[in-house]
């Protein structure tokens, strides 16, 4: 066909079906293979249809009764939904239809057709994970704790696997494990350690997977320090194929100190 598609979308197939002989066809039917890949989809397909599963290699048919000879052509749809993810590789969605009749056909030659769907592959095929840092605005002062939310999405074509986000404890911090996500591995709370958290599986669809970084500010505070700076990043296995843009595949947010959080000392002086 001349439309493409991707993993989640759905394809309907236009059947054209017509008696081109001089007699009428008596008992047609029209047979049909969900292709690989893909799941029949009965609400969107003519209700006529008759399969014996919705799954990748189920059997469907059409009773279409008594075709006319030269009658006008009817036209058939036949709906599946493109599975996600789908293997590295596949490059294509194959599909085949085929007519027959209970009292023969003078040419048999043209009772069958297919048709290939591509993948819209134009930016390439694999997960494209993505990860955003926000600290909700807040101003962090000595001894406070600042709670980074890190969200995860996959905008690619592909299923990612073994989904892994990493965060480096920031300068001047200590990791909080109380206000954070439970799932983190951390060697140590002190500062410069990096800690880790397995996600698993991101499907190639809409959504973002959120999860809490919490660290506390150091009291006291060295001196002159005026932001905390953390800075997450997020992988996968590679069994899905390329990350697409690793360019977004870290987020940094700074977390400015408010003036509260040094020495405030003063002197004051009189003769009196």
């Amino acid at each position: 066909g001349a439309v493409t598609v991707d993993p989640a979308n759905t394809i309907v197939y236009a059947l054209s079906v017509e008696n081109l002989g001089v007699g009428d066809a008596l008992g047609a039917a029209i047979s049909e293979t969900v292709p690989e890949h893909t799941t029949f989809l009965p609400a969107s397909s003519d209700p006529l249809w008759s399969c014996s599963g919705t799954s990748a290699g189920s059997s469907c048919t059409l009773d279409a009764g008594v075709l006319p000879a030269a009658g006008a052509p009817e036209v058939l749809t036949f709906a599946v939904r493109v599975d996600a993810p789908i293997p590295p590789g596949v490059t294509e969605i194959a599909n085949t239809a085929s007519v027959s009749s209970l009292n023969g056909d003078v040419d048999p030659f043209n009772n069958t057709s297919s048709t290939t769907t591509p993948f819209d592959l134009t930016g390439g095929t694999g997960p494209d994970l993505a990860i955003t840092n926000s600290d909700a605005g807040v101003t962090g002062n000595a001894g406070e704790t600042i709670a980074y939310k890190l969200g995860v999405a996959n905008s690619g074509n592909q299923h990612a696997s073994g989904v892994r986000i990493s965060d480096t404890v920031p300068a001047n911090t200590s990791f909080e494990p109380a206000a954070s996500d439970p799932r983190w591995s951390c060697s140590s709370p002190a500062a410069g350690t990096v800690c880790t958290l397995d996600l698993g599986d991101v499907s190639a669809a809409p959504g973002v997977t959120s999860v809490f970084f919490a660290v506390t500010i150091d009291a006291p505070l060295a001196a002159g320090v005026t932001v905390i700076t953390n800075t997450a990043a997020v992988v996968d296995d590679g069994s899905g194929g390329d990350d697409l843009d690793l360019s977004d595949n870290s987020a940094t947010d700074t977390t400015p100190i408010g003036t509260g959080s040094g020495p405030d000392l003063s002197i004051t002086k009189s003769d009196s």
